[in-house]
């Protein structure tokens, strides 16, 4: 029983860190029993890491996102050249309702003047008859009493 707790005090056991040291290193058990090994370092473990995912992730994203952001800037300039053109044509019909419009308006004011002209003539006529019907009745009575007037 004394060995099978001294190897489990022996895998537990972490080594003290040496003067000098930075950091201690992590020991790994090897594929072959109770030793204890130190990690083998080479210069392409860093691209097994999650940090190397972490940061390939995040790179794709962004590149991603800037791509997207380009393409919705060429899109909207689209957009918006197709709007203003259409605002432009929409503009231009406007202007052209607006123009028959005031040939309209200005042909119904020229009618309207005209019938006014008409019926201020009318008018004027009734108003010249009725002034000389008036004066013939004038005359009339006042020839009437003259007549009277020497007898």
């Amino acid at each position: 029983m004394r060995a099978i707790v001294s190897g489990y005090d022996t895998l537990n056991r972490q080594e003290e860190p040496v003067i000098g040291d930075i950091e201690p290193q992590p020991m790994r058990a090897s594929s072959g029993g109770n030793e204890m090994t130190p990690p083998n370092h080479s210069g392409w473990d860093f691209f097994k890491s999650p940090q190397f995912s972490v940061i390939g992730c995040t790179l794709v994203v962004v590149l991603c996102g800037v791509a997207m952001y380009k393409d919705l800037g060429n899109k909207l300039e689209s957009v918006t050249s197709s709007l203003n053109s259409r605002i432009d044509a929409s503009s231009s019909k406007v202007d052209a309702v607006r123009l028959e419009m005031k040939s309209d308006i200005q042909a119904l004011t020229q009618r309207t003047d005209s019938r006014f002209d008409q019926v201020s003539a009318r008018f004027d006529a009734v108003l010249t008859k009725m002034d000389a019907d008036g004066r013939e009745l004038r005359a009339l009575i006042l020839n009437q009493q003259r007549p009277q007037q020497q007898r």
